[in-house]
């Protein structure tokens, strides 16, 4: 059972939705040396709509902080539909004020990490758990 969840991890496909190209690339590969394999980028919310409508991710990496449509923008589109509003994601963003992390939760995040408190080997830790949680 464990390894049949691990195997689904390893295929899980993960959409990291930031306009910070070094972060995504740093994303893209730490996510692929922790075994996830199926990494997909955008860094505008209707790019990543229209990438979700071709290939739904089993988890959402996203940034509040976007061009031309911002992360609760995104938020709650994707909650509002039905084939979209049960993908788990996880907001990693530089806004660490209350009402920001209250509202995203608010519309149904997973997790709330702040960039600048968190090291590489945690995020993966916290895409995995979501993952697990889901997937299983």
């Amino acid at each position: 059972m464990a390894q049949e969840l691990e195997e689904k991890i390893k295929k899980a496909k993960v959409l990291v939705i930031e306009d910070d190209e070094m972060l995504v690339k740093f994303l893209k590969d730490e996510l692929q040396e922790a075994g996830i394999s199926s990494v997909e980028t955008a860094v505008y919310g209707k790019e990543a709509l229209e990438k979700i409508k071709k290939k739904k991710p089993d988890l959402i990496l996203l940034d509040l902080i976007l061009p031309r449509m911002d992360g609760f923008e995104f938020l709650e589109i994707i909650r509002n539909n039905e084939k979209t509003k049960d993908i788990p994601i996880i907001i990693m963003t530089n806004l660490t004020h209350g009402e920001d992390k209250r509202k995203a939760f608010q519309l149904g995040v997973d997790d709330y990490l702040v960039k600048s408190e968190c090291d590489p080997e945690e995020i993966i830790e916290r895409v995995v758990r979501v993952l697990r949680k889901h997937l299983n």
